[in-house]
């Protein structure tokens, strides 16, 4: 409409055009709007939170519950397992597993959850002699899964509301549970922990000392389109522990796990704002072609 209209209806329709397009971007980001108009932000607990022991190594997850507020994870690049707490764009898996830690904060444990940070109402149900208070809003959870944990005797299920019943039965760091296999029973060994050696937004790798086969659970939130390799070659990923990454070792010795994600479909879609742009100048071209012609 507004290219095959000439003169001063052409400049009328661009003056409606472009009062509706910043109209339509004003009340999109007003609340971003309003949001800086207040005074900036000044975070008061963010050195205690940095003085936390396996915290700024990335050994161990925080859990901010409001009290360093302005989500710390990001701002101090630490592992916060309240990262996508209230988000829309938060994985299902995650949302299920909160709530049930909101309820049974002990599994918190299973989540690599070192420390938690409660400054809202009404605050979790942390108690002795599984929690204890460091003050101020403060607390250590006692019993914590290792980020990288190997477990000779994971417990099959089948959703993540059946793993989280199941975590409720069993101490963190001590056992989990593993979705999708049957993993390997009667293995006479212990829960080893291992480490991660190299972590990046689309990349991780972790080595760990297994006694046996066995199930390593990492820490990291299980998605489909992680590709991963043991000890160079292949292998499957599993949920572990309701909402983490699980990998199935067939014996005992080093165990390299490498993972990296590569989601074909998000490169398929690379080139079509490119084409769409290409469309868009032919369209014009051969409008503005038709109208000299005329």
């Amino acid at each position: 409409r507004l290219l095959s209209t000439a003169g001063r209806a052409r400049r009328i329709w661009a003056a409606i055009t472009v009062v509706f397009v910043a109209g339509d971007l004003w009340l999109a980001y007003g609340r971003i709007h309003a949001m800086g108009y207040g005074p900036k932000p000044e975070p008061t607990r963010d050195r205690e939170v940095l003085a936390l022991d396996g915290i700024v190594d990335g050994r161990f997850r925080i859990y901010d519950r409001g009290l360093a507020k302005f989500r710390p994870g990001v701002r101090l690049r630490i592992r916060d397992f309240g990262g996508y707490e209230d988000d829309p764009l938060g994985l299902a898996r995650y949302r299920d597993f909160k709530n049930a830690a909101v309820r049974s904060p002990r599994l918190l444990g299973h989540a690599n959850v070192r420390y938690v940070l409660d400054g809202r109402k009404p605050k979790l149900a942390l108690r002795a002699p599984w929690s204890k208070p460091l003050g101020g809003g403060f607390y250590r959870l006692e019993s914590v899964a290792a980020r990288v944990l190997y477990l000779p005797n994971a417990r099959q299920v089948n959703d993540v509301g059946e793993a989280m019943r199941m975590l409720r039965t069993i101490e963190p760091g001590k056992g989990g549970v593993i979705a999708g296999i049957a993993p390997p029973t009667d293995v006479d060994a212990k829960p080893v922990a291992g480490q991660v050696t190299s972590f990046g937004p689309n990349h991780l790798r972790a080595e760990i000392e297994v006694p046996g086969p066995g199930v390593v659970i990492l820490a990291e939130a299980y998605y489909p389109a992680w590709q991963a390799t043991l000890n160079g070659k292949p292998t499957e990923l599993y949920p572990g522990n309701g909402m983490f990454t699980a990998v199935v070792v067939p014996e005992a010795g080093r165990a390299s796990i490498e993972m990296r994600l590569s989601p074909p479909r998000f490169y398929w879609t690379l080139p079509l704002p490119l084409l769409a742009l290409v469309a868009l100048g032919w369209a014009l071209w051969g409008l503005r072609r038709q109208r000299s012609r005329g």
